[in-house]
């Protein structure tokens, strides 16, 4: 695993962001967008008025994937991205996005991987935040937000 974590803090008027973002990648998979991987989850939490907060960002292959979606979540397939809130008050969270489900998600939305990670990461920190997608309404509204921070980071 080669792990790249990062403080960012930043003044912004009176009140400082403090936010610690970790980037692990388990996969074989070399190349992964981690700068902007790191700028999503800044800009979700920012524009969620978020100033503090702790979220890992797991990179993963389908297997683990698997593995983590039937341990935690009674399911037997592998999925895109899964989202762990640690605190209910706090921004503490960890997010597992599959490489794999990710390059063939991009190759069939006609996106580059790099946005397709983009895309699972905010849609994981949009979770840890507090968002839902179990319906039509909910799902249409994290989609917009992952375009707009999507946007902003890039």
């Amino acid at each position: 695993m080669a792990p790249s974590t990062q403080k960012s803090s930043q003044a912004r008027g009176a009140a400082t962001e403090h936010f610690e973002i970790g980037i692990y990648n388990t996969t074989e998979t070399r190349f992964i967008p981690r700068l902007k991987m790191r700028r999503v989850v800044e800009c979700v939490l920012r524009s969620h008025q978020r100033r503090e907060g702790s979220v890992s960002v797991v990179v993963v292959d389908d297997k683990e994937m698997q593995r983590i979606n039937k341990q935690f979540l009674n399911h037997d397939y592998s999925t895109d991205v899964i989202s762990f809130s640690l605190d209910d008050e706090l921004v503490d969270g960890e997010i597992y996005v599959c490489a794999e489900m990710a390059r063939r998600q991009a190759a069939e939305y006609g996106v580059s991987f790099s946005h397709e990670m983009m895309r699972l990461v905010a849609h994981g920190v949009l979770h840890v935040v507090g968002y839902d997608d179990a319906d039509d309404a909910g799902r249409a509204q994290m989609r917009k937000l992952e375009d707009e921070n999507i946007a902003a980071a890039w």
